[in-house]
């Protein structure tokens, strides 16, 4: 992978990770402090525009350094496997990005907060798959 794709492949998944944990902290710190859910649901949409466009730039470079290095490796079974697990928890990430938001406007609070703490876990171990190859 070349420099400028690894490096917009690493800070896509840093915006994706770091945005989550930074979100959770706040809505629970803004919701503690009385913020109507109105302006928690605003600054809500504002990151998940963020979070699909870092997700697409992650997959994008993901594919173009695979591209890069000649593809998976055939004396090496084991790194599509790990790329195999790496690519499932993407596609959890995006679903449990989907579910969230239906969910939004009509699920409770800890319900909503149950499915986000999901994301990031799943979101966490996508990282470590990432270091795992």
């Amino acid at each position: 992978m070349s420099g400028i794709v690894r490096f917009f492949h690493i800070l896509s998944a840093a915006v994706w990770i770091g945005g989550l944990i930074t979100l959770g902290v706040l809505v629970g710190a803004l919701r503690r402090s009385g913020v109507q859910r109105d302006d928690l649901r605003i600054m809500a949409g504002s990151f998940r525009g963020l979070w699909w466009i870092a997700t697409f730039v992650a997959v994008v470079t993901g594919i173009i350094g695979l591209w890069q290095s000649g593809g998976l490796p055939a004396d090496d079974v084991g790194y599509a496997q790990r790329l195999f697990v790496k690519l499932a928890l993407i596609g959890l990430a995006m679903v449990l990005a989907v579910l969230h938001t239906m969910i939004a406007r009509t699920a409770s609070a800890p319900t909503r907060g149950l499915v986000q703490m999901a994301n990031l876990v799943v979101g966490v171990a996508v990282i470590g798959a990432a270091v795992w190859l």
